[in-house]
């Protein structure tokens, strides 16, 4: 019994370190930690840092969503003309307007021309009671008519002298013809052709009681234009 005891003591020592060793070799069995979820930025560096090439792709492709659309050189060659043609048009539209503009205020011009000459021509002159000589004051007027007849040689006049101051209607009548005549040679030493200017009187009534003033027309030369072409030339 006591040789049993003696063999079974270092038969379970054995066995004890035996199981300490199998203890110590055996890798550990618990569970490991579940790994955290990812979110779609981090799966999304993953992916591009697992495929380098993708990440230069989506830049190009976002590079050209960024880039103007290629034009077709024919269109834009079609373009860039009907914008001109269209730029001419409103241009000549302008340069229209400014023409008819123009040519309105040449007409008015002209217009306000021509009626000036009319007036210098057809301007009366006066003479002094029973006088039949120019006055001073009257020598600039038919100055005047000179230089447009002399500029426009298809222009003639009649001259019609006024007269009430003397007796008789004979008398008068003498009167207002010698301040016609008068008026008429004064332009014929001037140049004026004598056939293009007539001469005629008129005999006015001498109102009653009417001064002196009111009756101014009554003793002066009237002009009128007896022919002229359509546009008088301005001296």
């Amino acid at each position: 019994m006591r040789h049993t005891q003696r063999l079974a003591a270092p038969l379970g020592a054995l066995l004890a370190s035996w199981a300490l060793a199998a203890c110590q070799a055996k890798p550990s069995t618990s569970p490991k930690p579940a790994a955290a979820p990812t979110t779609t930025a981090e799966r999304t560096t993953t992916n591009a840092a697992v495929t380098p090439g993708a990440g230069r792709a989506g830049g190009a492709r976002a590079g050209a969503a960024n880039r103007p659309p290629r034009v077709d050189p024919a269109v834009a060659a079609r373009l860039a003309k009907a914008r001109a043609d269209s730029l001419n048009k409103v241009r000549l539209a302008a340069m229209h307007a400014d023409s008819i503009a123009d040519a309105a205020n040449v007409a008015k011009a002209n217009a306000a021309m021509q009626a000036e000459l009319k007036a210098t021509l057809t301007m009366p002159i006066t003479f002094d009671p029973q006088g039949t000589a120019v006055r001073f004051d009257a020598s600039a007027p038919l100055d005047h008519k000179v230089a447009v007849l002399i500029k426009n040689p298809a222009v003639s006049l009649r001259i019609t002298g006024h007269a009430y101051e003397l007796q008789s209607v004979k008398e008068n009548t003498a009167l207002g013809m010698a301040r016609a005549e008068s008026a008429k040679h004064y332009m014929v030493i001037q140049g004026i052709a004598p056939t293009r200017i007539q001469t005629a009187a008129k005999v006015d009534v001498n109102p009653a009681g009417a001064v002196d003033d009111s009756l101014t027309a009554q003793r002066s030369d009237e002009f009128e234009i007896t022919s002229a072409p359509p546009m008088l030339q301005n001296p």
